[in-house]
């Protein structure tokens, strides 16, 4: 399944109810541009777990339901307003 849309000075995209049986393997991959240091970039929720990607200060970190606090953060800060691309694989490994 792919989906693109671009936003502007703010923005939230939703996809609900996309007939797709319950998994817990996602892959999803996604260009950003910002100069904030905080938000949400990624917030995937399935029955079971719950996936997020965020920037914290500039850095890009991902957290699950399981984890308690991020398991990533990047070693740099991405909110010079350049175009940055992130790839977010979760299977049964991790």
């Amino acid at each position: 399944l792919v989906r693109s849309a671009s936003f502007s000075r703010g923005g939230q995209l939703s996809f609900t109810d996309l007939g797709l049986p319950p998994t817990d393997h996602l892959q999803a991959s996604f260009g950003f541009q910002t100069f904030q240091p905080s938000g949400i970039l990624l917030d995937h929720q399935t029955w079971t777990r719950n996936l997020q990607v965020t920037l914290e200060d500039g850095y890009i970190e991902l957290s699950t339901s399981d984890s308690g606090g991020p398991i990533f953060k990047s070693p740099q800060t991405y909110m010079d307003g350049l175009l940055h691309y992130v790839s977010v694989i979760s299977d049964n490994s991790g």
